[in-house]
């Protein structure tokens, strides 16, 4: 698992990079693309999760792809990785492991309304980055609701003796947003709904999701839909 504080310590400018340091998983990065390897596996055979909700699979291309690198940095408050398969839970797919990122998230469902929020800033020196991210969040004891955005400036990366290593800077901007509803008062019937917005370089990925839970007697079993557009000038 990768906690809150190694990420806070660590000030990765992509969610790849909160990887680096982790036993038995190598960190493979260019600019803003960057697939991490789990025992000799990477892209299609390695199945990335957004709290729980599948976002590629084994019917993508093979090698590295940027899918892993979408995720707001600001909005990631832990990883847990799987190191070596993972089909009987996550599918055939999951041949080289599974990383499920975890976003900050409000208390879910309090008895008492609760709102909140953050904001960050940072800048580095070596790529001249400029990374800014803001959430806020309002929970009751019925719903839950979160929204955040993320936008980085990052140049070329500059090193002593090589100069400034071309084509390893990038723009981006992501925002997310999360709602939660309880239908029943024995919070045995919950419905969530994800959004995910990405833009960098002239890529555009839309991501939405839908993932109805089950609690309570059948709890652990999830029913999940995804929808992928692509579109690049």
């Amino acid at each position: 698992i990768v906690t809150p504080e190694e990420i806070r310590r660590r000030q990765s400018r992509t969610p790849n990079q909160m990887l680096r340091g982790e036993k038995g998983l190598w960190s493979v990065e260019v600019g803003a693309q960057g697939s991490p390897i789990i025992r000799g596996q990477i892209g299609n055979r390695v199945i990335y999760l957004w709290d729980g909700v599948r976002i590629n699979n084994g019917a993508l291309f093979g090698g590295p792809n940027g899918f892993f690198n979408q995720f707001p940095v600001g909005a990631v408050d832990r990883m847990e990785v799987v190191l070596g398969p993972g089909s009987v839970q996550y599918g055939s797919d999951a041949i080289g492991g599974v990383i499920n990122v975890i976003p900050k998230r409000p208390t879910t469902f309090p008895d008492k309304f609760e709102w909140g929020g953050d904001v960050t800033g940072r800048y580095g020196s070596v790529d001249n980055q400029w990374t800014g991210f803001a959430d806020a969040y309002v929970a009751t004891d019925r719903f839950a609701a979160m929204a955040g955005a993320t936008i980085q400036q990052v140049d070329d990366y500059r090193g002593p003796g090589e100069g400034i290593l071309e084509n390893t800077g990038f723009n981006q901007w992501t925002q997310h947003w999360k709602f939660e509803h309880v239908f029943t008062h024995d919070g045995n019937a919950i419905i969530a709904l994800y959004w995910l917005f990405f833009i960098a370089y002239n890529l555009l990925t839309l991501f939405l999701y839908r993932q109805v839970r089950s609690y309570g007697r059948d709890r652990g079993k999830d029913v999940s839909q995804a929808a992928l557009v692509q579109m690049q000038d």
